[in-house]
């Protein structure tokens, strides 16, 4: 009876059968399935399943703990943390202006295309975009919802760094999020009323393809570095660009003070708190996320 017992615990716990190729597979209980997919997704806690028969109960899947950073991790931590303190002396020290111009202008682009994507999502007629030298920009448009379409640009330039972010821990991932921020481009260029929008996106599609054709063509991985920089400058430039439109001094004509006057709830001020405090979480998201989701 004991031996019976035994025998019927053993087979319930791992089945071994041959498919119609002849490959010899395993079929595992439905938990231990969710287990092994869990561990897959999300690397940071390795599940052990650990049966012991006694009559016909076995124990519950416990803990090991979480898996240490791999050398790749520490890479991608290190170049998330030094993008961002060399973003952040650029945006301080006078001189650091003329070096990182020409990317606030394509952060400059991805507000303005958010509110335009908005508007499209939201059945607005789009008219035009502008992109000035002055760190300036405007998308006009006809209908849509102002409660989606104001908040759109400073959250959607942030979002499009914060996917940044997240891609560029994979190559693949990095290609794929740039093909995407290229169509944007693209569509601002289809919408764009001034030269200087136009010659800016195609100077900065230009560098895009050649780092593209970089990474393909050699073993370096130009575009994943790229897009990581140009994601960590999309997010802190859209929270430093809220802390000193919103939050800093007032600007009576800006998306929070236009959002202010349809939600009169909040004032302009306690809205850029908000904006910075949802880019703020989304930067970090992303990166964390990144760190867990993707396989090295």
């Amino acid at each position: 009876e004991i031996r019976k017992q035994k025998d019927i615990c053993d087979s319930s716990r791992r089945h071994r059968c041959t498919d119609k190729r002849g490959v010899l597979s395993q079929r595992l209980c439905w938990t231990s399935v969710i287990c092994n997919f869990a561990r897959c997704v999300f690397r940071g806690a390795k599940r052990e399943r650990v049966c012991v028969c006694v009559g016909e109960k076995e124990t519950t899947p416990k803990m090991t703990g979480f898996t240490p950073l791999t050398t790749n991790d520490i890479i991608y931590i290190g170049c998330v943390c030094g993008f961002s303190v060399v973003v952040v002396i650029l945006l301080i020290v006078p001189w650091g202006d003329i070096l990182l111009k020409p990317l606030k202008l394509i952060v400059i682009a991805l507000h303005e295309f958010s509110h335009a994507f908005a508007g499209v999502l939201t059945c607005a007629k789009i008219e035009g975009i502008e992109v000035n030298a002055d760190e300036g920009g405007v998308t006009r448009m006809r209908g849509g919802i102002d409660w989606i379409t104001l908040p759109a640009g400073y959250l959607g330039s942030n979002l499009w760094g914060a996917l940044m972010i997240f891609f560029s821990k994979n190559n693949i991932g990095s290609q794929v999020i740039a093909g995407f921020l290229a169509a944007a481009l693209v569509a601002v260029l289809i919408w764009a009323d001034n030269w200087l929008a136009r010659f800016l996106i195609i100077a900065f599609l230009a560098v895009l393809g050649g780092f593209w054709a970089c990474q393909i063509l050699t073993s370096f991985d130009g575009l994943t570095y790229f897009v990581l920089f140009v994601g960590v400058m999309s997010c802190l430039y859209s929270i430093y660009d809220i802390y000193d439109d919103l939050i800093r001094r007032k600007v009576n004509e800006s998306d929070a003070s236009q959002f202010a006057k349809k939600c009169p709830c909040c004032p302009s001020r306690g809205w850029g708190v908000i904006w910075a405090l949802i880019s703020i979480a989304i930067m970090g998201g992303a990166a964390a996320a990144a760190l867990y989701v993707w396989d090295n």
